[in-house]
């Protein structure tokens, strides 16, 4: 080594305190902003979610939907507490952030799908967009999973 390239290189005693600060650093914000609780919760979200669909997806119960104005109402609340849910979770992390955006985007689909009930659209086609939607669910369990 010549004196000139010594000058840039750091001591092993700064690099290894660098290290170690950086280490206690990061397990503090782990643990202040703490995103495995927060997934957690995203993942309960997503699974009642999945529950409600699959609920809908029963012939008997889609028709009471489309029929009483009353159901409709409480399957509206339902995907509201959902999304309240969702609002309450602060995520710091960037990973946690996009679930909760996709579960939320998930979660307004559902909201939107007991909603078109109101209107005069075709039974079929809600139907097929509930089928739709459950399909999506199973693609992004996939995706979420690794």
């Amino acid at each position: 080594m010549s004196g000139r390239n010594s000058a840039l290189e750091a001591p092993a005693s700064t690099v290894l305190a660098a290290t170690i600060i950086q280490a206690h650093w990061r397990g503090s914000v782990l643990r202040r902003t703490s995103p495995l609780e927060k997934l957690q919760i995203i993942h309960q979200v997503r699974q009642d979610l999945k529950d409600h669909i699959q609920v809908l997806a029963d012939a008997a119960q889609f028709e009471k939907l489309c029929a009483d104005p009353k159901e409709r109402l409480r399957w509206s609340e339902c995907a509201m507490t959902l999304l309240l849910r969702l609002d309450s979770i602060q995520g710091a992390h960037a990973y946690v952030r996009d679930v909760r955006k996709v579960t939320s985007k998930e979660v307004i689909a559902f909201q939107e799908i007991i909603d078109s009930t109101a209107k005069d659209a075709s039974s079929d086609v809600i139907r097929r967009a509930l089928k739709s939607t459950l399909t999506m669910f199973r693609n992004m369990d996939h995706i979420l999973e690794r």
